[in-house]
């Protein structure tokens, strides 16, 4: 339902690279606010200037010899040789969901960002707060909050601040 149009014709290479002159590499990993690899199979990567896409790439699985999981290998895209700036996007195809991730990173012709070994981390939060507040007829309020922090794990809080005796 939420499958961006990244990559029309699934090549796992932007669609329209030949609209520009210089390009560069970023192999990439994608972790939550846990410091846990999320990437998969069928997950996506894009890099963006601005609002304008400039690469894509698919995950990839890595092999066990080089720690296993999966690897974004994207080739990057402009038509000036330095002096924008790059940000993320991730597609997780599990939660069908649209993360941006935190990291930014200069562009620069030719550059080479990251290897299977010594890669390029982005991060994304993939936690979802869900406040609920009610008050009461003493004027107590009581807090409950649901926070998703993994597409099948939730962590819930809650808290009551008023008189908790009986009337």
């Amino acid at each position: 339902e939420n499958y961006p149009a990244w990559d029309t014709n699934g090549d796992c290479v932007l669609d329209n690279y030949n609209f520009y002159e210089f390009n560069g590499s970023v192999t990439s990993r994608v972790y939550d606010e846990d410091d846990v690899e999320i990437g998969a199979a069928g997950d996506l990567v894009a890099a963006f200037v601005g609002d304008e896409q400039r690469g894509v790439a698919c995950a990839s699985e890595v092999p066990e010899a080089l720690n296993g999981g999966y690897a974004f290998l994207m080739m990057v895209y402009s038509n000036v040789p330095t002096g924008e700036t790059l940000t993320f996007k991730y597609y997780s195809f599990a939660d069908d969901t649209i993360y941006d991730t935190s990291e930014s990173l200069a562009w620069e012709s030719n550059m080479v960002e990251g290897d299977l070994v010594d890669y390029y981390a982005l991060n994304v939060s993939t936690s979802t707060d869900i406040a609920i507040d009610m008050s009461f007829f003493d004027g107590g309020k009581f807090y409950l909050d649901f926070v998703k922090t993994q597409s099948t794990h939730y962590s819930i809080g809650y808290s009551y601040q008023g008189d908790c005796q009986k009337p």
